[in-house]
């Protein structure tokens, strides 16, 4: 996506900048998101976001850029603001319904896995496309995207809202309330979501680096289509196993080594200077601490109601978008000093959520 960016005109820093245009947007929508799914339900929700981002794709085919980027940008966060929330309170109340709700981070895992799927194969694909980095070579990307867009409307269309979400309308009229009360009444939750945050933007640098970092180490286009398949296969096999890694060692465990084992993969790379080595080491790191992000799901979830489930997670969302924005603009002037200022900057991320905001054993126990 990256090296697209910078063939339609946009700089590094200016993709950084974009990430801001994202953090700003979802700061708006994430809110109204959230309460549209619990007030007129999760699949209308669904469905919706699914719409912005077939409307964010025909952008993208006609943006050249940075205004350009930054309406489609826009576009793509109101898309993940309706799907992001929404999708694991949908899983989590389908649980309920079925009295599953223990395999919370299991299941979490799995369909954090399902969103590799497809980008295990279609990179590959796309980078064999668009070798040669011309126009026509994008435009027949993008307009697989619009195709799987559609595909996922028709899908979402499909799906049962679960039972377990219905409220009074009573209720319904307290939503942003109570899941305000539920916020200052589990302060936990907001300790949670800064350790997420922190460390979710430590893996955004790298996602936003590794393009322009092996490019150059002089690798091909194709070569960084690799990247993309090898990373996210990994991250696919791995979150399958989310569930049985938190049975195994315990959430706050796995919690916390994988951002030690992230930040210290990403100093590897710092330090090294063969290509292959640093190509295989930033994999290791992008998945490490991707794989952080399950074991925080069932506790989270379990202590918000779900009448206001989406909406309590979205004001949770809120707080990710302020701490991005200075995060963003930052990265954005380092980006023009060395990628070497990224990396020592996501290291950073990792060792402040570990010290300032740690998680306990206790913090899981019901």
């Amino acid at each position: 996506m990256v090296l697209f960016y910078l063939h339609r005109g946009i700089t590094l820093g200016d993709v950084f900048r974009l990430s801001v245009v994202w953090s700003l947007t979802s700061l708006i929508a994430e809110v109204p998101s959230g309460y549209l799914a619990d007030r007129i339900g999760r699949r209308p929700t669904l469905m919706l976001g699914a719409a912005f981002m077939l409307v964010g794709l025909v952008q993208m085919m006609l943006a050249h850029g940075f205004f350009g980027f930054a309406l489609m940008i826009a576009l793509m966060s109101i898309s993940n603001a309706c799907l992001s929330g929404t999708e694991e309170s949908m899983l989590y109340d389908s649980l309920c319904d079925q009295n599953l709700e223990h395999d919370m981070v299991g299941q979490s895992g799995k369909l954090t896995s399902a969103r590799f799927a497809a980008k295990m194969f279609l990179p590959l694909l796309g980078s064999f496309v668009a070798r040669d980095l011309l126009e026509w070579q994008f435009r027949m990307l993008i307009g697989l995207d619009i195709a799987f867009a559609l595909l996922a409307i028709l899908v979402l269309s499909k799906l049962k809202e679960p039972s377990c979400r219905t409220v009074s309308v009573g209720i319904r009229m307290d939503i942003f309330r109570q899941s305000l009360r539920t916020i200052r009444n589990q302060p936990w939750l907001l300790k949670a979501m800064f350790s997420k945050t922190l460390v979710f933007s430590a893996g955004l640098l790298l996602y936003r680096v590794y393009q322009p970092l092996l490019t150059g180490y002089g690798f091909p286009v194709v070569a960084i289509g690799l990247y993309y398949v090898v990373s996210r296969g990994a991250m696919f096999f791995s979150h399958r196993q989310a569930g049985a890694a938190v049975r195994v060692f315990g959430p706050s465990r796995v919690i916390m080594w994988t951002a030690i084992v992230g930040a210290s993969l990403v100093g590897l790379v710092l330090c090294l200077d063969l290509p292959w080595a640093v190509f295989v080491v930033l994999c290791l790191a992008e998945v490490a601490i991707g794989f952080r992000e399950p074991p925080f799901s069932l506790a989270i979830h379990d202590r918000i109601a779900s009448c206001c489930r989406a909406t309590a997670v979205s004001n949770l969302n809120c707080l990710k978008c302020v701490v991005d924005i200075p995060l963003m603009l930052l990265a954005g002037r380092l980006s023009e000093l060395s990628v070497d200022y990224l990396l020592a900057m996501a290291i950073l991320l990792c060792v402040f959520a570990l010290v300032v905001f740690p998680m306990r054993r206790q913090d899981f126990d019901n």
